[in-house]
């Protein structure tokens, strides 16, 4: 594993235990501390779903690396195989050489017995002429002088000298043919070592390819390990960045009761609600009482992520992260979902045949089919979703169709 891996790997477990303990202060702090505020136990549900949300990203990014890190593994073994592939035809063919270099020995080895055998031959014939020739001198039988002088007229003395050219010829010509059966076989015996000299040579070629090849094969080994064992290393962080977010996220859940305790007490110590009296639509203002303000209105707009020129079906009421969102009229919650563009949002239908619509929220206080009264908390102002910021995306459905919400309520 490299050091920037681990390095970033020692980051995310440290991090993940310094979170886990003071999730569990935070805990110790929520059970000893009375009488706070919806606003707060808003607050500290938010921060914990923001906690939550990095680290459903660090797990993310956790996977993703794992993932590569498989991927790099698989090419790793399949570069393995491909170099197992080469190793075998190397020893193939080095097997092949090697049965030759064999045979080439034994062919040199009995092209020795030839040269040995013509040599001798060769020697043996020029011995014998020699023999001879020492043997007419000697006795005189057939020497140029006895022939001369025996010689019983001249053309006796030429048959005679005739005779003799034509046995000196005969043993030089015998002596011809086996120096040069001699020289035929000494040049093929050259042409076998030297052929001999070659395949060597490219045994030993292939055999410094195949020390190359383990060698290498011997690197890719190490290498699937490596990436084996970051593999590892990342999914374990990455399992403990999953249960980091499932925890986080199950302590904003248990706040969810304080905080409707919270909103019950301040309902019972004000008679209206927190963001005024509705209006003569009747529906109410979404946002407490000077919290928030008009930051896109409806219409069409140049998109703030996309830069597209579309319609805004809705109004965009910016206010600070955790701020409580109230039902503009009584009625059945029939979404409470996330989603990619509203992120978590709310769909409330009203018994007068209109709906509305809470996004971008940054956790959800309702469920689908709950039944709730206008002005009670449905969930807190967030930035999920396609969003630049904190603020509540309101739309107003009237038969079926989106109209401006500014025509049905207003900032108080």
């Amino acid at each position: 594993m490299s050091q920037k891996t681990k390095r970033r790997l020692a980051t995310v477990m440290a991090a993940i235990l310094v979170i886990s303990l003071m999730a569990s202060l935070l805990l110790s702090l929520i059970g000893s501390t009375l009488a706070r505020s919806s606003k707060d136990i808003a607050g500290e549900m938010n921060e914990l779903d923001n906690q939550a949300d990095d680290y459903a990203q660090q797990a993310d990014d956790l996977h993703s690396q794992a993932e590569e890190k498989q991927q790099q593994a698989l090419e790793a073994v399949q570069k393995k195989l491909n170099i197992d592939q080469a190793i075998v035809l190397l020893e193939d063919e080095i097997d092949q050489i090697k049965a030759e270099l064999q045979n080439l020995n034994l062919e040199i080895a009995a092209k020795q017995a030839e040269v040995d055998e013509a040599v001798a031959a060769e020697a043996a014939k020029t011995e014998q002429y020699k023999t001879r020739l020492r043997a007419m001198e000697e006795n005189g039988e057939e020497s140029y002088w006895s022939v001369i002088f025996r010689a019983s007229s001249l053309s006796d003395l030429l048959d005679q000298l005739a005779m003799i050219a034509d046995i000196s010829k005969a043993d030089q010509l015998m002596q011809e043919q086996l120096a040069e059966a001699r020289a035929r076989v000494e040049r093929e015996q050259d042409a076998l070592e030297t052929k001999r000299v070659e395949r060597s040579a490219k045994q030993a070629e292939l055999e410094e390819k195949q020390t190359l090849l383990s060698e290498k094969r011997a690197e890719v080994d190490e290498l699937i390990l490596e990436l084996c064992a970051d593999n590892e290393l990342l999914l374990a962080a990455e399992d403990e960045a999953s249960k980091m977010e499932a925890e986080l996220r199950a302590q904003s859940l248990a706040l969810l009761s304080d905080y409707n305790k919270a909103v019950q007490r301040e309902n019972a110590a004000s008679s209206a609600p927190s963001s005024g009296t509705a209006s003569a639509s009747g529906f109410l203002f979404p946002l407490p009482s000077g919290t928030a303000y008009v930051s896109c209105p409806y219409g069409y707009r140049y998109h703030p992520v996309s830069g597209e020129y579309k319609f805004h079906y809705g109004v965009d009421l910016a206010a600070a992260s955790g701020t409580s969102i109230y039902a503009a009229k009584s009625g059945t919650v029939v979404q409470s979902t996330m989603a990619s563009v509203n992120g978590n949002y709310v769909t409330i239908q009203h018994s007068d045949g209109t709906s509305t619509l809470y996004a971008h929220m940054s956790s959800r206080a309702v469920s689908v089919g709950d039944y709730v009264s206008q002005g009670s908390v449905i969930g807190y102002v967030g930035t999920t979703g396609l969003s630049t910021g904190p603020h509540l995306h309101f739309e107003i459905y009237v038969n079926g169709s989106t109209v401006n919400p500014m025509e049905y309520v207003s900032v108080s």
